[in-house]
């Protein structure tokens, strides 16, 4: 999913990874045989990790060579903090532009927010085959503040050991989501993150609050919310 950042896509996996590989050599060293079902979700986040790198290779590299073309620019802030690497690009207006389309959200926390700013200004060259199509906008998707799409009625916070969103509405009723991963090879989404509810400890929300977190979730897996 191209919201989340590499980081916390492979913190998911590899914290889950970790689970089950101590499961298997536990059960090889009380010499029994390890679940089968631990041995394939294993294999089969292996799979995945292999999917993501190569899909974020092919992301940067079609940035890299778009920005090149249509003279786009940007600045490279990337940093580490704990070992973990965390992705920051300033896009710039390009100079061939006398007026910047985008007036707010010019920065991105992964390449796939790279990717889209830099296809967003390569569409306002007259060169570019989709020049029709080229639009102004006040903020970048992934940039879009909650009370600009309606959400003015409660605070939605990450949280590492959920694994998602905790929203809290401002009556104090909280709500949870949860990131899951496609592991069907045979879907079209296999190795996708969503977005999803996560019911079981929620507290009992009116009609609305429930269709305003639906509404936030379908938000989220679209990439359209902070």
């Amino acid at each position: 999913m191209e919201k989340f950042e590499y980081t916390q896509r492979f913190t998911t996996l590899l914290t889950e990874a970790g689970v089950l590989a101590d499961r298997i050599n536990l059960a090889r060293f009380e010499e029994i045989i390890p679940d089968a079902d631990h041995t394939v979700r294993l294999c089969n986040i292996l799979d995945i990790v292999i999917d993501i790198l190569t899909e974020g290779d092919a992301i940067q590299k079609e940035a890299q060579t778009l920005a090149e073309k249509y003279g786009i620019k940007w600045d490279d802030n990337g940093f580490y903090e704990n070992r973990d690497y965390h992705h920051l690009h300033h896009i710039h207006c390009p100079e061939w532009l006398k007026k910047d389309p985008l007036e707010n959200g010019h920065h991105s926390c992964n390449w796939y927010q790279t990717l889209w700013l830099v296809q967003f200004y390569a569409k306002h060259h007259p060169d570019h085959p989709d020049h029709e199509n080229r639009e102004y906008l006040s903020f970048a998707p992934h940039c879009m503040r909650k009370e600009d799409m309606g959400f003015d009625e409660f605070q939605a916070e990450w949280n590492n050991d959920l694994g998602g969103y905790i929203i809290t509405f401002n009556d104090g009723r909280v709500a949870q989501t949860q990131i899951n991963i496609e592991t069907n090879k045979l879907h079209a989404d296999y190795g996708r993150e969503y977005l999803e509810r996560y019911t079981d400890y929620d507290d009992e929300l009116s009609d609305d609050q429930s269709d305003l977190v639906d509404s936030f979730v379908k938000l989220i897996n679209k990439g359209e919310a902070q």
